[in-house]
Parts: C-alpha cells; sequence; structure tokens
C-alpha cells in the first residue's frame, strides 16, 4: 500500500491500536443531511409526535399482558427467546448485505425494534378496529344469521387475514421507512439501504407476531406450539413473510431515492408498498388452503402432522405462492449491488492520487467482486473495514449532491468524511 506522505513510517501491528471516535461513527451531518431534524423548533416537534406514537404502540402491546397468569408470560418469553434465535439467520444475512455501507448500529437495529416494538402495537390496534368493520358489515348485511354461528365467524376471521390484515401491517411496518427516508436521508440512499431497512423491520415483526401466536394458542388450548410455529414462520431461516414483504417496500422506497423524477419517485414507492401489500394477501388467502392440500398427499392431516412433513407443506407453500416476490427480492437484491458498485467507481475516480483514495486502492476496488468487499492492504481487519466504510460513504454522498445540483468538492459532509478518511490512516500509520 502506498504510505502517506504525511506519516513517516510503516504501520505498527504488534499492538492494537485505537481508532479515533470519528473514525468508528460517520458525522452526525451525514445522517442529518437535508433532515428536518437539523431546525431545533421542528425537531422537538417531530420527536414529541414521534414519542407520542411510540408510547401508544407500546401501551397497546403492553395492556395485553396487565392482567396476564405467570405461566402465560413464562410462554411469551419463551417463545421470544426461541423466535429470537431462529431468527438470527436471517439477520446475518441482512448484516452481510450491508457489508459495502455499514449503516449506524443505532438506526440498523432501531429498524428491528421498529417492526417488534412499534409497528406490532400499531398493527394490533387497527387490527382489531378492522376485525370490528368486518363484524359490523356482517351485522348490518344480515349475512351472520344466514349460516350458522361458526360458519359466519370464521368467514369474519378469514376476511380480516386478507382484506385487513395486510394494508394494516404493512402501512405500519412501512412507517418505519418513511420516517427513516425524511427524517435520515443521509442513512438511507439507495435500493440496497431499502432492502435492509425493510428487512430488519419485517424480521421484527415476525419475531414479535411469532411470539403472540405461540401465546395465544397456548392460552386457547393449553398447549403451547413452539415446534410448528417456528418451523411455519421461519420456515427458510427467516428469509420469508414479514421480512419478505417489507423488504419490498424497502426496494420500492429505496428506487425512488435514487431517481430523479418526482411521478416516478411516487410510482416506485407506492409500487413496492402495494406489491408487499398483495404478495401478503395472496398468502393469507391461499395458504391455509395449500398447506392442508400438501398435507393430505403426504397422508397426514393438520392436526397430526409429524414436524417434517409441516415444514415440507408450508416450505413448499411458501415457494408457489411468493415465487414471483422472491424472485423480484433477488432481482432487487442484484441490480442494487450493481448500482453500488458503479456509483463506487464513478464517484471515487477524481479522489484518486491523494490520500483519499490512493491508485493502488482504485485498482483493488476496480477487481472488488460482486459478493465480496475490498480490503486495503497494511491495514488491520478493523482499520480496513472503516477505512472502506468512509470512503463508500463518501462515495454515496457525492452522488446524492450531485442529484441535488449541488457541488460535492464543498459540500460540508463530504468534506467531513474525507477528513474521517484522513483521521483513519493517521491512526493506522501512527508511531
Amino acid at each position: 500500500m502506498q504510505q502517506p506522505s504525511h506519516s513517516p513510517g510503516a504501520p505498527d501491528h504488534s499492538t492494537e491500536r485505537q481508532l479515533p471516535h470519528s473514525a468508528l461513527h460517520p458525522p452526525a451531518s451525514y445522517a442529518l443531511a437535508g433532515s428536518p431534524l437539523r431546525r431545533p423548533w421542528a425537531a422537538a416537534l417531530i420527536l414529541a409526535a414521534l414519542g407520542v406514537l411510540v408510547l401508544f404502540a407500546l401501551f397497546r402491546l403492553l395492556s395485553i399482558f396487565t392482567f396476564a397468569p405467570p405461566n402465560v408470560l413464562r410462554v411469551f418469553f419463551s417463545a421470544l427467546g426461541l423466535c429470537v434465535l431462529a431468527g438470527l439467520p436471517a439477520l446475518a444475512l441482512i448484516w452481510y448485505l450491508d457489508r459495502r455501507e455499514r449503516e449506524s448500529p443505532w438506526v440498523f437495529f432501531g429498524a428491528l425494534l421498529w417492526g417488534m416494538l412499534v409497528a406490532t402495537g400499531l398493527a394490533l390496534f387497527l387490527n382489531g378496529e378492522g376485525a370490528l368493520l368486518v363484524f359490523d358489515f356482517f351485522t348490518r348485511s344480515g349475512l351472520a344469521s344466514d349460516v350458522p354461528s361458526e360458519t359466519a365467524r370464521a368467514l369474519e376471521q378469514y376476511l380480516t387475514a386478507v382484506l385487513v390484515g395486510p394494508p394494516v401491517e404493512e402501512i405500519a411496518k412501512g412507517l418505519a421507512l418513511v420516517l427513516l427516508i425524511w427524517l435520515l436521508r443521509g442513512e438511507f440512499n439507495n435500493m440496497r439501504d431499502g432492502i435492509i431497512y425493510g428487512a430488519l423491520v419485517g424480521l421484527g415483526f415476525n419475531v414479535m407476531e411469532t411470539s403472540f401466536y405461540i401465546t395465544n394458542f397456548y392460552v386457547q388450548t393449553g398447549s403451547p406450539p413452539y415446534a410448528m410455529q417456528l418451523l411455519a414462520r421461519f420456515v427458510f431461516f427467516g428469509v420469508n413473510g414479514h421480512l419478505l414483504f417489507t423488504a419490498l417496500t424497502g426496494a420500492g422506497f429505496g428506487l425512488a431515492r435514487q431517481l430523479a423524477h418526482p411521478a416516478a419517485k411516487v410510482l416506485a414507492a407506492v409500487g413496492g408498498l402495494l406489491l408487499a401489500i398483495l404478495a401478503h394477501m395472496t398468502y393469507n388467502a391461499l395458504a391455509g388452503f395449500l398447506i392442508a392440500g400438501l398435507l393430505a398427499l403426504q397422508g397426514v392431516s393438520l392436526d397430526n402432522s409429524p414436524l417434517f412433513s409441516w415444514w415440507v407443506a408450508v416450505a413448499v407453500t411458501n415457494v408457489v405462492l411468493l415465487f414471483v416476490p422472491y424472485a423480484l427480492l433477488i432481482g432487487a437484491i442484484i441490480v442494487s449491488g450493481q448500482w453500488e458498485r458503479r456509483v463506487i467507481r464513478q464517484q471515487l475516480a477524481d479522489e484518486v492520487g491523494g490520500q483519499i483514495v490512493t491508485p493502488e486502492e482504485y485498482a483493488q476496488l476496480e477487481r472488488e467482486p460482486p459478493y465480496g468487499l475490498r480490503r486495503p492492504a497494511g491495514y488491520s481487519r478493523r482499520e480496513a473495514r472503516a477505512l472502506v466504510t468512509a470512503q463508500n460513504k463518501l462515495a454515496f454522498r457525492k452522488w446524492d449532491v450531485r442529484a441535488a445540483g449541488g457541488d460535492p468538492r464543498t459540500d460540508p459532509v463530504a468534506q467531513a468524511l474525507r477528513a474521517e478518511i484522513l483521521a483513519i490512516r493517521d491512526a493506522a500509520w501512527a508511531m
């Protein structure tokens, strides 16, 4: 690696060096670039409104357990722990997809917690209101009096699951993406960011919702269906269901972030959300029938199916009903990766020659594989990770500034990122 002219000597790797705080955490101006949170009064009003929303969702969530006996709480927290473990493979995949431009841990895990706590709490409330509307429709139309009560109740639940749950839940989860792209614009640059944030929100929602399903079944029957629910709702190690749906919403929002024309932005964002809702509705409408049919083909029933037969039925159902959404998401991941690599190469080309990007580093960047990540020579793993992240963030910031008609040479956020890169080099080459 070319040695910085202002730091003579080779890097000393005999002892563990401490990178400066600025080298580990991008400047706050990066995340808040263009955000209304930079204005004190606007920030106070927005944060107050968000606080009320979060408290309402948490209150709705916690109210379920107000009078719950200890055994119910024990089942819920046991289910929650198992669901968290079941979601770790999906979380690892999301972390891998985020390799080129690591998001702030606060934002990364904040999206996960939004799905677990806020989106779930809001969905519980709105689903309940929607169920009341469906019940009211049945009552006013007289349909409930024309069929047996059990049939009417089953039909009400089915229509609620198909017509109410998907739009309510996808909007509650998608609200996190709206807030991120509005309030933390610097952390939401492109389609890949949207996929990552959407997947995190969806994974968090799935963890909490599955815990509720297990607990509710225990309350009704006295037996918690840990294995069957975990196999069904984390059928592909968690890369299914809500993670898939909200990742599609995020892809739409991320594509909107890349586009220039206002109408195209709206079309991409709304299209992603509608696609998620449609996929969710399709699954809720048909999954139960298809699973039952696949179990019958294996010679077992829903009530006494072996776990492997149950998993096979659910896995095949996911592939059949969600083949197109899976294909679209895989395509979005591939296209977003190509876009990221292209933007990084283009935007860092005019930084080569100084200490921002050395010729050797740019040559390595041009050879970077689609599913890997470059590692500059002469740095420890931690230092190399920090350097690459800062360089990539600089590239995306320059793209954003140029897309808005600005000059990335004088942009204060781009200048702060350049200073961060120099700080990383200074720390790495310090005697």
